[in-house]
């Protein structure tokens, strides 16, 4: 299923998209759901960046499935392509437990617009549980649907507080020093 979120923030492209690239660690701890976030490796080359890192989280799962996957934390690789030149990132998400039946991948774009920046994330989240052998054949459409749904109805919250976290992480910073 195809998303998209977009935000401004008064906080320039440049400063945005490299303080999000180069300390979302530090950003990341301020989201609801999210208990972990560590970078796993870091590349630099040709005008890019290319990031790993392990996010660790807390969903809560309706009723349904909570009752057939037994999901208390889930985690997760996110593997980024930073464009840094053109201030577009593309990222995908894999999961450490069903990752044969999750996919979520989408591209972030920051837009200058002088002070301020708008942040574009487009993306697909593909869910497919009809194949999981653990799930009754009368559930999987229904666990399908649910499962698309917590996962789409938790990302923008996400991705809105991540991105007014940047805003305030960045503004803090600079009223430092």
């Amino acid at each position: 299923m195809h998303f998209e979120h977009s935000l401004t923030i008064a906080v320039p492209a440049h400063i945005a998209f490299a303080t999000m690239r180069d300390e979302l660690n530090k950003i990341a701890v301020d989201l609801p759901n999210i208990v972990n976030m560590e970078i796993l490796e870091r590349k630099d080359a040709g005008g890019k960046t290319y990031i790993t890192s392990k996010w660790q989280g807390k969903f809560i799962l309706p009723d349904i499935i909570g009752q057939i996957i037994k999901v208390p934390d889930m985690a997760w690789v996110d593997r980024a392509e930073w464009f840094n030149k053109k201030y577009i990132c593309n990222w995908s998400y894999e999961p450490f437990i069903f990752k044969d039946y999750i996919k979520v991948y989408g591209t972030d774009v920051y837009a200058a617009d002088g002070e301020y920046t708008t942040i574009t994330v487009k993306g697909d989240a593909y869910v497919n549980f009809l194949h999981y052998p653990l799930i009754p054949t009368l559930l999987k459409k229904k666990i399908n649907e649910q499962v698309t749904n917590v996962l789409l109805s938790q990302m923008e919250p996400n991705f809105i507080t991540l991105y007014k976290g940047l805003e305030k992480y960045v503004k803090a910073k600079n009223s430092k020093g």
